[in-house]
């Protein structure tokens, strides 16, 4: 039976992740806090540790103990009130956990690490049309160049059977930061920046766990891909597939790029105040302003034999569906 380390799997895709990995039969060891919320995951037959990533002995440890196959460290912090907060848990721990992956020299199969497209940045930094292998990385927040510190790290680990993955907006049930774009549109509102026609990417948890597990099963390491279903979308178009599925009616707003800078200073000021971190912010303003998310993922479909079962409609329709049963709309 072959056993993996899963980090990251209490929270929307690390859940998912571990459904998929005892699905495969294999015996599953599940890093989380004692704080962390289990809801999702505790019944699965699982095995609970905790791992101390600022402690390379102490997580070679851990690993020489288990013995891992697989390592899938898909944890990380998506908002943070610094870079070196961002850099601390995106970049150096995974660090911390690669360097024991080899110093324990326990024949690892695979390590795969869940970077993001942010990691580069959007097609518009990089003069092209579609962000692919032969861009330079240029990523315009935070979280991004933490991740990419990490991917840099990673790569520069002698020995480390890696796979890294970087996909574009993930969605599906149980996901909580697009879900406010859900709750928009059940209010009657479609609400869009600039003049609607951003080139957006999107990727169905359902397609980017099997993908995660191809990645993980098969025999090539040293690779890197970026994750998308594979077609373009506008944020219009995200608002109507959800007013669909809904069926809702919903009154169209274009809100002008400066209305929104405004508005994203304005949250971060509140934010401080509060002692809250909100998910509109100065530095989350690069991305929203970014016209082109388009990333080539003909590379992983190649390497895994596996295409997005999932475009955005049928996603949407199966996310409104989860929502509404657990009355979350």
């Amino acid at each position: 039976m072959k056993k993996i380390i899963i980090t990251g799997a209490t929270g929307f895709i690390g859940g998912f992740i571990a459904a998929a990995a005892v699905k495969r039969g294999w015996q599953v060891y599940v890093a989380a806090r004692k704080s962390s919320d289990l809801r999702y995951i505790q019944h699965l037959p699982i095995n609970l540790i905790e791992l101390n990533y600022q402690n390379v002995d102490q997580l070679t440890e851990k690993l020489l103990e288990i013995k891992p196959n697989y390592i899938i460290h898909n944890a990380g912090l998506t908002k943070a009130p610094s870079q070196k907060a961002f850099d601390e848990v995106n970049a150096d721990y995974t660090e911390n956990l690669a360097l024991a992956s080899v110093k324990s020299n326990i024949g690892l199969e695979k390590f795969v690490f869940m970077s993001s497209l942010a990691s580069y940045g959007p097609a518009d930094n990089h003069g092209v049309e579609v962000v692919n292998a032969s861009c330079v990385p240029h990523p315009v927040t935070m979280y991004g160049k933490s991740k990419l510190k990490a991917e840099q790290k990673i790569m520069a680990i002698v020995g480390l059977p890696y796979v890294i993955l970087r996909p574009t907006a993930v969605y599906g049930p149980r996901e909580k930061d697009l879900f406010s774009v859900f709750k928009m549109v059940a209010s009657g509102f479609s609400m869009f920046s600039g003049n609607g026609k951003q080139k957006l990417t999107f990727v169905f948890v359902a397609d980017l766990v099997e993908w995660i597990m191809r990645c993980t099963e098969n025999s090539l390491t040293s690779k890197s891909y970026f994750v998308c279903d594979g077609k373009t979308y506008s944020s219009t178009e995200l608002n109507s597939f959800i007013s669909k599925n809904l069926n809702k009616k919903t009154l169209k707003i274009g809100l002008p790029l400066w209305l929104v800078t405004v508005a994203g200073y304005c949250s971060e000021w509140v934010g401080k105040l509060s002692g809250k971190l909100p998910a509109l912010n100065i530095d989350k303003l690069n991305e929203i302003k970014a016209n082109n998310w388009q990333c080539d993922v003909d590379p992983l479909v190649e390497d895994t034999g596996y295409k997005a079962a999932y475009f955005l409609e049928d996603g949407i329709k199966e996310t409104v569906n989860w929502y509404k049963e657990n009355n979350w709309l």
